[in-house]
Parts: structure tokens; sequence; C-alpha cells
């Protein structure tokens, strides 16, 4: 078949048009194929943990935590307190001293500080744990974003047959009247105590003390904070009838706070804030011995990163019981499993501290916890016993 002019012209084009075109291709790069890339080793067993491996403890930062105020003199620009709640703290510092000496010719005398606090507070919490009982409970108030008030609150019971030891408040409960219960609480805990006993001019006996004997050791912690983070903290630690001028403030702002609260205690999965309240109650400083099992405990359930120091601290105690707790809340807290081998079975715990120790101590270049001297709060606090 013969092709015309115009159709040879057409040809020519055409096969110009596919030479371009196979040309440019073959100045493109062909594409490597990747290189699949390997997953991060991440131990779920006791197996030994490469050198190289990531962290499987996620350290938190410690620069981020806010630090809490001392009662500064600053009687130039501290508001004082309204009338109505000075003399209703007073009157109730006054009666639960009265009961404590048991004694008719006390004097009490209380007198207020300057609240650290920028503005006013919203929201405080509490804490309570017995040394006798092993128990522990903390009851907080928070201001919701949108206004309102609503409870929260975490309960450590030992058990007892079938019942569950982790409880936590029912979500969403209101608080009323939280706006002055806060004021009372911050008034609380800048009220200072003394008491002396009346005596008559040439009276010559020997005014003693009433002397109480119990087992009943706890260990209390108020706190309260205003909408910038500014807290106001105080702890008192001991028998009830020691240290009595101390203990006598901090739990009538315990006693303020929990009468205001409801009490429904449930079984539920814990929630973000769950998490929170007992990460900041338990980094707010030191805590006694008898705290660890109850606190370490809690952490098992509803721990979070932010607690990592305080429970690997707890490897180092003395006691068993309490090291198995810690190392049950890493378990919890960080999803590596140190306490079973590759086939599954125990390990003995020893060794199990040990890895946990190596792998989730915080490195001098991390850090490190605050000096549980350099607590602040009035009075100065002493340093808490271990065990």
């Amino acid at each position: 078949m013969r092709y015309g002019p115009d159709m040879t012209g057409q040809k020519a084009l055409v096969l110009l048009c596919l030479a371009l075109a196979c040309a440019t291709a073959s100045r493109q790069p062909v594409p490597r194929p990747q290189e699949p890339t390997a997953a991060a080793p991440v131990a779920k067993t006791g197996a030994a943990v490469p050198a190289d491996s990531p962290r499987l403890c996620p350290l938190p930062d410690l620069r981020a935590r806010p630090s809490t105020a001392s009662l500064a003199d600053n009687s130039e620009t501290c508001a004082p307190l309204p009338t109505k709640i000075a003399k209703s703290l007073a009157s109730a510092l006054d009666r639960a001293a009265r009961a404590d000496e048991n004694s008719p010719d006390l004097r009490v005398r209380t007198t207020f500080g300057c609240s650290p606090l920028h503005s006013a507070p919203v929201r405080a919490w509490v804490m309570r744990v017995s040394g006798h009982g092993g128990s522990a409970v903390i009851l907080g108030v928070r201001k919701q974003p949108a206004g309102g008030y609503v409870a929260e609150g975490i309960r450590f019971l030992p058990k007892s047959g079938d019942s569950v030891s982790v409880q936590l408040l029912a979500p969403d409960l209101r608080v009323e009247g939280a706006d002055e219960m806060l004021a009372r609480v911050d008034g609380a805990l800048t009220a200072k105590v003394t008491t002396s006993v009346a005596e008559e001019e040439g009276d010559q006996r020997l005014h003693l003390r009433p002397i109480t004997f119990t087992t009943g050791n706890a260990f209390e912690r108020a706190h309260v904070e205003d909408a910038s983070g500014r807290a106001l903290d105080r702890a008192w630690f001991g028998y009830p009838g020691n240290d009595q001028p101390e203990r006598l403030s901090i739990e009538l702002a315990l006693a303020t706070l929990e009468r205001s609260l409801p009490r429904k205690f449930v079984v539920r999965a814990p929630t973000e804030e769950d998490r929170r309240l007992l990460s900041e109650a338990w980094n707010a400083g030191e805590t006694p011995w008898f705290a660890d099992e109850p606190l370490l405990s809690l952490a098992a359930s509803l721990g979070s990163p932010e607690l990592l120091d305080r429970i690997i601290a707890r490897l180092g105690s003395k006691k068993t019981n309490v090291q198995a707790l810690a190392v049950d809340a890493l378990a919890a807290i960080t999803g590596w499993d140190a306490r079973k081998d590759a086939s599954g079975n125990a390990r003995p715990l020893p060794e199990v501290v040990a890895d946990y120790r190596r792998e989730c101590t915080r490195k001098r270049d991390q850090g490190a916890l605050p000096d549980a001297k350099a607590q602040v709060g009035v009075p100065p606090y002493r340093a808490f016993p271990s065990d």
C-alpha cells in the first residue's frame, strides 16, 4: 500500500514523538525498592533488653511539675479572710483543740496567714492514709471549663473475701456551694493554732497534758490551688494527740472538703482525670512508709507515667511485698512485663526488680526527684521516716 504525501508526514511525526518519549523515559531514575524498616524492639517478657533499645519506661519531665507555694509575709497585699469564714474556722479549731486536750482551762488562739494563691481557688483535694488499717482515700473537687464543680475520688480498701479493693467516685457528681467551701479550705490551711493552760496567780500546780495511747498512726495532706496552678499544700504525719496545733488546721481542711462531697463509690474504668488525681496527690511530696502498699496498689489500677519515679524508688524497699507491688504497677503502666520469662513462667523477684531498676532508674542527665526537705509550706515539715 502506498501512502500519499499527507499520510507520510503524519507517520513521520508519530515516529518522532515516540522516539522522544522513549529517550525521556530512559533518563528517569528507576525507583529502588525500599528496605523494610525494622520494628522498634519492645520487650514484653523478662528477656534481656538490648543495650540500644528504646527506653521502656517513659520517665516524665520533672521540670513541668508545678511547685507549691509557702505562706509568704505579704500582709500589705494580702486579702483578709471574710469575717464570717474566719470566725467559723476559729470556732471550729477552738472546739477541736479543747476536745483534743480535754482541758477546760485551755486557752486557744487562732491566727490566719496570707494565702499565696493569686486568685480564688478553683480546685482542691485531700488525701488520708491509715497506717493501722492500710486504707487510703483521695477526694477532690474541680471547676469545669464550662462552669460548675464536680467531685472526684479514689479509695483503696484492703481486700476482704471477694470485695474489690480499688473504687472510684461515680462520674459527674455535682458539688453545690463549692466556692465558699474552697475558700474555707484555703483559710483552714493558713490557720495557726496555739494553746496554753490558763493559770491563776499563785497557782503552783503542775498542769500535765492527757496521755493518749493509740496505734492509729495516719498521714494526711490537703491541697488547694487557683486557676493559674499556684497551690498551697500542707501535710501531717503521726498519731492523734501528737503535734496537735499543726494537725488541727490540716484536719479541718480535710473535714471541710469531705463533708461537701457525695460519697458514692463504684467500680468502673478509670479516666484520665482519675489518673491525674492519683499522680498529683502522690507527687505532691514525700509519704511515710506505711503509705507505700495502698498507693502502689492504686497505681497498678490507675497509675500513669508521671508516677514512675515514685514507684521505681519503692523497688529499693526492704519489704518484698512492697517490691512486688511496685513491680505490678510498673508492668501495668509501661506494658513491659518482666515478671515472666519467654515461656510464661514466673521469674524470681530479685531478678525482676534488678531488670526494672536497670531499665527504669532515672539517669543523672534526666534530672532527679525534688528533695523531700525542699517541700515548702507552713510549718516546716520533718522528713518522713522510711521503712
